[in-house]
């Protein structure tokens, strides 16, 4: 578990993340030393799909690092994030039947990363209404696809509930603060 963390948390590190210098200084970077993610990416996919059964054992430790990395600007960084959430919430299924364990920390995960806190370090990104986007598209296009027509099924309930508890969490995000404004954040949370 700890190779993943170590490995997640690079792919997610505001120093590398090249996207967000402007384009003379990214050009630079890349043409002298190219992003330096890439291999990580290909490196973590391996020891990700090594892992197989053991990989929901993890589920609790890796699910609000793997949403961070869908948080990245890149879309290769992006794209083994949805996987990694994809193949834990297929784990689940054919384990459990249910999604209940993958829920509860998808929901936490969400709401540490949609609300701003003043105690935590600063994200790349926080969930938005383009995150929301590549999240429920991309599981939605992997769903459509799955062998198991139950998973297909009971996946597009989950990725429902959980969308509709993203646009929840943002529409609150998005009221102002203030005790002025307590009933209206009391109003949205209802």
């Amino acid at each position: 578990g700890t190779v993943l963390l170590v490995h997640l948390q690079f792919l997610k590190s505001r120093v590398l993340a090249v996207e967000l210098h402007p384009p003379s200084k990214r050009g630079q970077i890349l043409s002298r030393y190219g992003d330096m993610r890439l291999p990580v990416v290909g490196l973590l996919t391996s020891i990700w799909t090594t892992l197989q059964s053991l990989q929901l054992a993890l589920l609790p430790t890796l699910i609000g690092p793997v949403i961070e990395l869908m948080l990245v600007g890149e879309e290769r960084v992006r794209t083994v994030g949805l996987d990694m959430y994809f193949d834990l919430m297929r784990r689940e299924f054919n384990n459990t039947k249910s999604f209940q364990t993958l829920e509860m920390h998808t929901l936490n995960a969400i709401d540490r990363l949609t609300l701003d806190r003043e105690d935590e370090t600063p994200l790349l990104r926080r969930v938005d209404e383009a995150f929301q986007r590549f999240f429920e598209g991309g599981l939605e296009s992997k769903l459509a696809v799955d062998p198991d027509p139950t998973i297909r099924t009971k996946g597009a309930a989950f990725l429902k509930d959980i969308a509709r508890l993203i646009a929840l969490m943002l529409a609150l995000r998005n009221q102002p603060k203030g005790p002025a404004y307590e009933d209206d954040r009391t109003y949205q949370i209802l």
